[in-house]
């Protein structure tokens, strides 16, 4: 089977850069943060994907008319539900594996964090314990005056937890670091027993977060908030040798490197007017076949962002990851 791998394509963001694909090939797996306009992408999936599937990013839970995750994470679910084409998969609507080709399973979830990643400024008497309180303080913007807006901008949740504060005063509350460490740890757990208990299988793992510090772009490598963009799995990746591919996304950089004997791999567009790079270097099609476990990158040319790369950023997303 041919995979495509796509991640971060941010559709809102990258409006004056379209992006559309042809859909006659095998299989598509996007890592995340198509954007937050959730049924514009239900839209564009339809449209440029015939077969493949798709997680959630930190950025679905950035809509524009408040929606809360959990609406988004379902509205997602009955559009793509486990049985369809196209899969949409979280742990959130109980869909986190599915066999995509005879012994080839896929495991997927957007998969937040750990907060267990060592930063430069890292005090080694820190119990575990104490390492992830620092971490989760260090991502909160009422804490640190950080710009990690995930927990201060617009995403949000139904449910109160932790004292957060209601927002506009509806029944909604914003989204906490401890809201990200459970659902971590819940779907963590899950995907462990789905792998041991499919050691006979070739397993694909798609996150959303990363899980190793191999992803670390120069300008994040075990900077202050690295324990938000990635856990450190690597041990336990080495330990289970059915998993043949790990596809993540969120931190905008393209890589392709090895844990053992497993190749992890990340194709993420990021932001268009931001980064002439991704204009030169990025291409969507990017492959995997799953006969040899090799990369096939074939190049990609678009006059049309060539030509919208001269208009000026938009600032008011910078910096959001």
């Amino acid at each position: 089977m041919k995979l495509r791998i796509l991640s971060d394509l941010h559709l809102y963001i990258n409006r004056k850069y379209p992006l559309e694909i042809p859909n006659n090939y095998d299989f598509t797996l996007i890592a995340g943060d198509i954007g937050p306009e959730y049924k514009k992408n239900v839209e564009w999936i339809r449209k440029n994907i015939h077969k493949g599937a798709f997680i959630s990013g930190n950025h679905d839970a950035y809509t524009f008319d408040y929606t809360p995750i959990e609406d988004v994470k379902e509205y997602y679910h009955k559009e793509f539900p486990l049985e369809s084409e196209i899969t949409y998969f979280d742990y959130d609507v109980g869909v986190i594996s599915k066999e995509i080709d005879d012994n080839l399973l896929l495991i997927a979830d957007v998969l937040y964090t750990d907060y267990e990643m060592k930063c430069f400024d890292w005090d080694s008497d820190l119990s575990v314990e104490q390492l992830i309180e620092h971490n989760k303080k260090r991502a909160s913007p009422k804490m640190s005056g950080s710009y990690m807006n995930d927990f201060g901008y617009v995403t949000k949740n139904k449910e109160f937890s932790n004292g957060v504060h209601h927002f506009h005063n509806k029944n909604y509350y914003y989204l906490t670091p401890n809201w990200y460490l459970n659902h971590f740890k819940k779907s963590f757990n899950e995907i462990n027993k789905i792998v041991e208990e499919n050691s006979n299988k070739e397993i694909i793992l798609m996150t959303h977060h990363c899980l190793s510090p191999q992803c670390c772009s120069q300008w994040m490598d075990k900077g202050t908030l690295t324990a938000s963009y990635i856990s450190n799995k690597e041990e336990w990746i080495k330990q289970h040798n059915n998993i043949k591919l790990i596809i993540s996304g969120h931190i905008h950089n393209v890589k392709e490197f090895y844990i053992g004997d497993t190749l992890y791999v990340m194709n993420p567009l990021g932001y268009c007017r931001e980064n002439h790079d991704i204009i030169n270097k990025w291409t969507p099609d990017f492959f995997v076949d799953t006969k040899t476990w090799k990369i096939q990158k074939n190049s990609y040319n678009n006059i049309v962002w060539e030509k919208e790369h001269n208009d000026e950023p938009l600032s008011k997303f910078l910096n959001i990851f």
